[in-house]
């Protein structure tokens, strides 16, 4: 089975905590052997493991500013997807518009 990247997104903490079958598993293992994206956001997910896990009791310095980082990254993303939400529409409904203008301008 060709697994999608994202399907392997969906798993791949489960993968990394060794939560899949053999079939999971080995698909996952499949798909990151062909994918470079895929394979970099496993070697993220681990190395943030790894650090959570050295600092059970009290997080270090570099933890905090790395996990800061992601949320930042994740939050500006979805503040410019949201900005960016009704351009998207008024194109959309301007392109439907035009090509209305079009069909009429044929037609007569």
């Amino acid at each position: 089975m060709n697994m999608t990247c994202d399907e392997a997104d969906g798993l791949l903490c489960d993968y990394i905590n060794r939560r899949l079958d053999t079939a999971g598993n080995s698909a996952m293992a499949v798909h990151l052997a062909k994918c470079p994206a895929c394979r970099k956001e496993a070697a993220a997910l681990i190395r943030l493991r790894g650090e959570l896990q050295k600092c059970a009791e009290e997080p270090s310095e570099s933890v905090l500013l790395y996990i800061e980082k992601i949320f930042v990254k994740r939050t500006v993303l979805q503040i410019v997807t949201d900005a960016l939400s009704p351009v998207a529409e008024v194109l959309k409904l301007t392109r439907s518009v035009l090509n209305l203008a079009a069909v009429a301008a044929e037609n007569t």
